[in-house]
């Protein structure tokens, strides 16, 4: 599919792993919107459009994020891309060291979110880690006990 050839929301949901009914509601949260209608008013995305959905569809499950947590990471996204936009037609430095500044602060941004979102992974982790060595010294201390060896 060229970036430039427009389908129909069943393509788009069969190709990204999604249903209709979640792109919608990403529609309406303002997650991705259609590239633009048919004639008869369906919505049409590109491949572009269908990239998006499969990321906030591996961030979503994949990775757990939340959908305003993708929001965000989204919206930095778009907000550092026009940073760049901007330096790329930029020719003075003091202006290209403004814009890197806001870049690292961008980037930063995202970046504290995911290490918010693995450190709460990582307590979970050690939560179920220790979950599993009491069961497993339980089920140890069952399987020592003489009724359990002479049954």
């Amino acid at each position: 599919m060229s970036d430039r050839e427009q389908v129909r929301i069943e393509v788009a949901a069969q190709r990204s792993g999604l249903t209709k009914r979640a792109i919608r509601y990403y529609e309406e949260l303002g997650l991705i919107q259609p590239t633009g209608r048919s004639e008869s008013g369906h919505r049409l995305y590109t491949a572009v459009d269908i990239r998006r959905l499969e990321k906030i569809r591996m961030l979503r499950e994949t990775v757990g994020l939340s959908l305003l947590e993708i929001q965000q990471l989204l919206e930095a996204e778009a907000a550092l891309e026009e940073v760049r936009e901007r330096y790329r037609r930029s020719a003075g430095t003091d202006e290209r060291m403004a814009l890197l500044q806001e870049a690292i602060a961008s980037v930063s941004s995202q970046l504290r979110l995911i290490t918010r979102k693995r450190e709460a992974l990582a307590q979970l982790q050690v939560e179920y880690e220790d979950r599993l060595a009491r069961l497993r010294a339980a089920l140890a201390d069952l399987a020592s006990e003489p009724a359990a060896r002479g049954a």
